[in-house]
């Protein structure tokens, strides 16, 4: 990636406020541009290409191609359309965080229990979803772990919830170890 960044006047600062540049220039990972930085300030109105750089949160012109890594569905950097691959299972389950933005598809013909472990043992970012579908012949309860909270969308009450056969429910994390269940076929 090729950023063009335009500074007329002022400079990021190396360890800056992060409401002025941001995290992403308090890293070691910019230490090889810092002298490119500071040559900047000497110029005091200048352009400057460099392969690889943090964007500015502010000031500055970009031009060119920006891509985003792939940094996963609950990087706080993702961005855009993300598909939800479909995870057949046919066994209890406790959710790991690699099932962020999955599809979790319940097969079989036995009950199953799908568990939400606490954020301390399983660091789920606020904002993760991920889809709970009942194609299996038996009920699926989804299952509060220690301290998580678990409540249906238009209800208060926190329990333990059930997606029945053909069911199918969106979970979101919508805050610290709080997880909201919606779709059809809950309770």
């Amino acid at each position: 990636m090729t950023v063009t960044i335009t500074y007329t006047g002022a400079t990021p600062t190396i360890d800056a406020d992060e409401d002025t540049w941001g995290a992403e220039l308090n890293t070691d990972a910019l230490a090889p541009i810092k002298a490119d930085l500071d040559a900047l300030a000497v110029q005091g109105n200048a352009t400057e290409t460099v392969a690889g750089a943090a964007l500015p949160k502010a000031g500055g012109t970009m031009t060119g191609e920006i891509k985003l890594g792939d940094t996963g569905p609950t990087s706080t950097d993702s961005a855009g359309f993300r598909a939800a691959p479909v995870i057949d299972f046919d066994a209890d389950k406790t959710l790991i965080l690699t099932d962020a933005g999955k599809t979790l598809r319940l097969t079989g013909a036995t009950a199953r229990t799908l568990i939400i472990p606490p954020v301390g043992s399983v660091g789920f970012p606020v904002g993760t979803v991920i889809v709970l579908r009942n194609s299996g012949s038996a009920a699926l309860t989804v299952a509060r772990g220690s301290g998580v909270v678990l409540t249906l969308a238009g209800s208060a009450t926190n329990k333990n919830c059930a997606v029945a056969t053909r069911g199918q429910a969106t979970l979101l994390h919508e805050a610290t170890n709080n997880w909201v269940l919606s779709g059809v076929g809950v309770s």
